[in-house]
């Protein structure tokens, strides 16, 4: 298990830290990210938890955490937290411990803001970050992003309306 947090890990920092990012923003940026863990299962969080903990002190990289308490999987997790100004949020919704909804939400701005010759670059890096989430959970779960599920698109609107993200 814990080989599965070290490769999650290492995915996330390729990721994030590379010259070009998920948010398909400017080198040398700080990225913000924010792990939003609605989960009240002690494994699921202790998982989110590890993995934030190793991410916590790199550089160009700033994160943040915060545990939510939802009625219902598309209520704002971020409600009422202002202008964050995040270039990633992921959601660990309630729904996994239920078995309900087996996703995880990678939430960032849509494709057509980013610059047409970063996509591809961003596009991969999406798809590596999402199979390190899927093998951290041991397939349990199944990381969609803004293309793949209208749930992470819903909150990408909610979000860049609010200005958490950027």
């Amino acid at each position: 298990m814990k080989k599965n947090y070290i490769l999650l890990a290492f995915l996330v920092i390729l990721v994030l830290v590379a010259g070009l990012n998920v948010t398909g923003q400017e080198p040398g940026r700080e990225t913000k990210v924010m792990f939003v863990d609605e989960s009240s299962d002690f494994e699921i969080s202790m998982r989110v938890q590890a993995l934030v903990g190793r991410l916590k002190n790199r550089e160009g990289l700033e994160v943040k955490t915060k545990i939510a308490e939802v009625e219902y999987p598309t209520e704002n997790p971020l409600k009422g937290e202002g202008k964050l100004g995040l270039d990633l949020v992921i959601i660990f919704p309630s729904t996994i411990e239920t078995g309900r909804i087996n996703q995880v939400w990678i939430v960032h701005r849509p494709f057509t803001t980013i610059p047409l010759e970063m996509r591809a670059t961003v596009r991969e890096q999406l798809n590596q970050l999402k199979q390190g989430i899927s093998k951290a959970f041991e397939g349990k779960v199944k990381p969609v992003g803004v293309n793949d599920d209208l749930v992470p698109a819903y909150f990408s609107s909610l979000f860049l309306q609010e200005g958490i993200l950027r």
